[in-house]
């Protein structure tokens, strides 16, 4: 048993037990503070939880996601060694080493990337449509206005950016074709600000004049 402050864990370490009648509700307090609290309150018996298997679990950081709790009950059912190992292997798959890797061609394993050129058909869209798309959490910079009304633009990443992608409904389709393009004649997008200097107004502008030559 476990609670999330902010995006820490924290294990119950007592339980109070309450029977009102035939009806019993039990409380969790993770200090002995806040379960001589909840005793001061509600009566009941007070019972230490035996928290040795969780120990390692305790004060652990969950990554930022829209469910945290789902996040940290799936590490906790891995258990300490399987967590371990787990670990171990999303280093291995680190981008960094993904990025590098080859197929039996030798040519790039995962050098593709979906630029949001698609054609559907009226079909596709409606299987698409027909249930919500999870959300990723993206950390960047974004301007706000403070307490005296003054703009301030941040110069580094200051808020948590949820975003829906399409390609996360292609599993909804039953067949698609992938048209390879050169990526400086197709793709010249425009997600950041000038001062970012990768894939923003500036860069745009460079792509299409080398491309038309102006």
């Amino acid at each position: 048993m476990f609670r999330l402050q902010g995006d820490q864990v924290e294990i119950y370490r007592y339980s109070i037990t309450v029977k009102e009648g035939e009806l019993e509700t039990v409380f969790y307090a993770v200090t002995k503070e806040e379960a001589d609290k909840i005793v001061k309150e509600h009566g009941g018996i007070l019972e230490q939880i035996d928290t040795a298997q969780m120990e390692w679990f305790d004060g652990m950081t969950i990554k930022p996601t829209n469910k945290p709790m789902e996040e940290a009950s799936k590490i906790l059912e891995m258990g300490e060694e399987g967590y371990k190992k787990w670990l171990e292997q999303q280093a291995a798959q680190s981008p960094e080493k993904m990025a590098e890797e080859l197929d039996k061609n030798g040519e790039l394993k995962y050098g593709e990337s979906h630029i949001l050129c698609n054609l559907f058909n009226v079909e596709a869209i409606e299987r698409m449509g027909a249930n919500p798309l999870p959300y990723h959490v993206a950390y960047k910079k974004a301007k706000y206005i403070d307490k005296d009304g003054n703009v301030v633009v941040p110069t580094s990443p200051n808020a948590y950016k949820f975003e829906a992608f399409l390609f996360d409904a292609f599993g909804e389709v039953d067949d698609m074709a992938i048209l390879r393009v050169k990526r400086e004649e197709e793709f010249a997008p425009v997600k950041n600000s000038d001062d970012v200097g990768v894939d923003c107004p500036k860069t745009a502008r460079e792509l299409y004049k080398k491309f038309y030559n102006i």
